[in-house]
C-alpha cells in the first residue's frame, strides 16, 4: 500500500495527479469500479498528452492522433464524442508505435480498458448481470506502465544519452545521469541505455557519428556504467556479459584497454570467462617481462594500477610482480598500495 501511494506521488503529469489521487482513494476505500474507470481515464489523458509532446518534437507517428484531438476540441459535443471514441480504440496501437509502451504493457493496459468498459456499461453482459470488478492490479499496472514515466521513447532516449556523453562540454554528474537516463525511463529503454554504455565501454567502438576519440568516449561510458551499477548491478552485469564474446576476439590493444578501464567493476569480472582471465594475466606478465623499463602506455599504466585492488591481485597474480618492476616505484613507495 505504501509503495503504491509512493508511485501515485511520482505521476509525471502534474495535471493528472488529482485524477490519480482520486483513483487511489477509490482503491483504498474498496471502490473497485470507480478506481478502474478513473485509472483508464488517466491512462488515456496521459498518453494523449505525451503524444502531443512528441509531436512537438517532430515525431511523425503522433501526427494523426494530435490532429484528431485538435479536431475534437474544435467541434461541437455531438461531433467531438465520436471522434474521441474512435481515437480511444486505437490509442494503445499508437502508443506502442511511439514506443511509449511495449507489447507487454499494451496487454496490461488493454485489460484495464476492457474492465473499464465492463464497469461503465454493465448491461453488455449476456444476461444483464452486473459486472463485479476486483481490485487486482489496475492502478498499479497503469502507474508502472505509463503514468510515472516521462514521454521517453526507447530509441530516442538512447540517442539523447549518446549525445549527452559525446558532448564536448560533458561533465560527469552521477545524480543527473541516473535521474535522466535511468530512474525516469521505462525498464525497456533503461536496458537499451545500459547496453549502449556497456558496448562502447568494453569495446571502444569507432562510430562515425561519435566525434571524439573512441578511447575517450569509452572512458566516459565506463563512468556511466559505474553509476548505473549503483542503481542496478544485475542489469549492468547482463549488459557487460553481452559484450564478452566480442571482447574475446577483439584486438589485443582493445582487450588491454578494457581491462584498465573496467577492471575495478565487479560486473566486468563476473562476466569474464576463465580463458579471457588467463589471457589478461598473460598480458600483464608480458608488460612485466619488459623490465627494466621506463616508458609504458596509458593503457598499460591503467592495467597495472589495478594492483591497488586486493581481489584483483588474486585474480591476476602477475600484477604484483609487473608493478614491482616499474622503475619509479621506490620514489612513490609511500603512495604504493600494499601488495602483501
Amino acid at each position: 500500500m505504501i509503495d503504491l501511494e509512493e508511485r501515485v506521488n511520482r505521476v509525471f503529469n502534474p495535471d493528472l495527479r488529482p485524477l490519480i489521487s482520486e483513483a487511489y482513494r477509490c482503491y483504498v476505500s474498496g471502490s473497485a469500479r470507480g478506481a478502474i474507470v478513473l485509472t483508464w481515464t488517466a491512462v488515456c489523458a496521459d498518453l494523449i498528452a505525451k503524444a502531443q509532446i512528441l509531436h512537438e518534437e517532430g515525431e511523425s507517428h503522433a501526427k494523426d492522433l494530435v490532429a484528431d484531438v485538435e479536431r475534437a476540441q474544435g467541434s461541437a459535443e455531438s461531433e467531438a464524442i465520436p471522434i474521441m471514441r474512435a481515437l480511444e480504440r486505437t490509442l494503445l496501437d499508437t502508443a506502442e508505435k511511439l514506443e511509449l509502451i511495449d507489447f507487454t504493457q499494451r496487454k496490461q493496459l488493454e485489460r484495464i480498458r476492457d474492465d473499464r468498459h465492463l464497469c461503465a456499461h454493465p448491461s453488455i453482459r449476456p444476461l444483464g448481470e452486473l459486472y463485479e470488478p476486483t481490485m487486482e492490479y489496475h492502478l498499479a499496472a497503469a502507474l508502472e506502465a505509463v503514468l510515472i514515466h516521462p514521454p521517453s521513447q526507447g530509441r530516442k532516449i538512447v540517442d539523447s544519452f549518446l549525445k549527452h556523453v559525446v558532448d564536448p562540454g560533458f561533465v560527469y554528474d552521477t545524480e543527473y545521469l541516473t535521474h535522466t537516463f535511468f530512474d525516469r525511463v521505462r525498464p525497456s529503454a533503461r536496458a537499451k541505455v545500459v547496453e549502449a554504455a556497456a558496448k562502447f565501454a568494453v569495446l571502444a567502438i569507432e562510430d562515425p557519428a561519435i566525434k571524439i576519440k573512441p578511447e575517450k568516449f569509452a572512458d566516459r561510458m565506463a563512468k556511466c556504467l559505474r553509476s548505473f551499477a549503483a542503481r542496478d548491478a544485475d542489469l549492468v552485469k547482463k549488459a557487460v556479459a553481452k559484450q564478452m564474446a566480442r571482447l574475446k576476439t577483439a584486438e589485443p590493444a582493445v582487450q588491454l584497454q578494457a581491462l584498465g578501464r573496467l577492471g575495478d567493476l565487479p560486473a566486468f569480472w563476473a562476466s569474464l570467462g576463465t580463458p579471457v582471465r588467463n589471457l589478461l594475466n598473460t598480458k600483464i606478465e608480458t608488460i612485466g617481462n619488459r623490465a627494466p623499463y621506463k616508458d609504458i602506455t596509458t593503457a598499460e599504466a591503467k592495467a597495472l594500477a589495478l594492483v591497488a585492488h586486493p581481489e584483483l591481485r588474486a585474480t591476476l597474480p602477475a600484477l604484483i610482480e609487473a608493478f614491482s618492476k616499474l622503475w619509479y616505484v621506490p620514489r612513490a613507495d609511500t603512495q604504493r598500495p600494499s601488495v602483501v
